[in-house]
């Protein structure tokens, strides 16, 4: 069998983009908590292992979850890549392909008649 493209599933990009936002939070807890270990540093005396695992306990599970989501968009598309009823077939890659061509004409088209419109461009 030829594998052709596979077919665009909105589940699996909701997956990538919850897995990227969980990770974007991960990022800025860390700030957060950065600030708070120095703001305590200051007023108590606590040691330098005592901040990293106040800073990794309080952040890893951010990350172990947006990897784990992630992981999962990427079996899932493995299992989905396995029926061939999920790949586009060749009538619906050409009619993509006239789509675009098509949409690309019309564009060049329209700056066309812009430019024929301004009286600068000679």
């Amino acid at each position: 069998m030829e594998k052709g493209k596979l077919k665009k599933s909105k589940l699996i990009i909701a997956l990538y983009v919850i897995a990227a936002l969980i990770a974007v939070y991960g990022v800025y807890n860390i700030v957060i908590v950065v600030d708070y270990i120095n703001t305590t540093a200051q007023t108590y005396d606590i040691t330098a292992m005592d901040s990293f695992n106040y800073l990794v306990s309080s952040v890893i599970h951010y990350f172990v979850f947006a990897l784990l989501i992630y992981m999962a968009a990427v079996i899932y598309n493995g299992i989905r890549a396995l029926d061939p009823a999920n790949y586009l077939s060749q009538a619906e890659i050409e009619a993509k392909e006239a789509a675009k061509a098509k949409k690309a004409e019309e564009k060049d088209n329209g700056e066309t008649l812009e430019d024929e419109k301004d009286p600068d461009i000679n």
